[in-house]
């Protein structure tokens, strides 16, 4: 009596051939979904790349050129040996210290308070001016104030008093600039 239970050479064949072709099929579907992969991932790096330009180093590089008499870049150079500028969750820009911890300011104090309050700096003009003025080590890049002298009397240098010629007596020629 023959078992019938056993495959046949011609099925045992068939059937592995088929699971080449099957193999062969998950394979070329690996491929592409691999393929696929690396291109989201270098879309999406360009994409981060994108929006770290636009979000974190335009306008820092906008805030430098407002803050200090070098190039922004120069400027950045000098300023990222103490802090590191990042985004954070929310998508704010956040200045850190070398420890990566946020760098804080004292806020005026209220009445009646010898201190004020520490607070993380906020990433605007003030701000980022009052903690490196506190320093004196941007002193020679820093900007200082940009204030016009508009509105201040003409006084008198220290310690130079201006007397009046008399009226009576002729006063000497001044004399004129340039060649005679």
């Amino acid at each position: 009596m023959t078992d019938n239970t056993q495959p046949n050479h011609e099925e045992l064949t068939a059937e592995l051939d088929r699971l080449r072709q099957k193999n062969a099929e998950l394979l070329d579907e690996l491929k592409r979904a691999k393929a696929k992969s690396n291109d989201s991932s270098g879309e999406l790096e360009t994409l981060r790349a994108e929006v770290r330009s636009l979000r974190l180093d335009k306008p820092l590089d906008a805030m430098l050129a407002d803050l200090f008499v070098v190039s922004p870049r120069l400027a950045r150079a000098e300023l990222e040996e103490e802090f590191s500028f990042e985004l954070d969750e929310a998508g704010d820009i956040v200045v850190l210290n070398k420890e990566g911890e946020r760098v804080t300011v004292e806020d005026p104090p209220e009445q009646g308070h010898i201190r004020g309050k520490q607070r993380p700096i906020g990433f605007n003009r003030d701000d980022l001016r009052k903690v490196l003025a506190e320093t004196g080590k941007w002193d020679r890049i820093l900007i200082g104030t940009r204030a016009t002298g508009g509105g201040a009397s003409a006084q008198p240098y220290r310690g130079q008093t201006t007397t009046a010629a008399p009226a009576g007596e002729p006063q000497p020629a001044k004399a004129g600039f340039g060649l005679r």
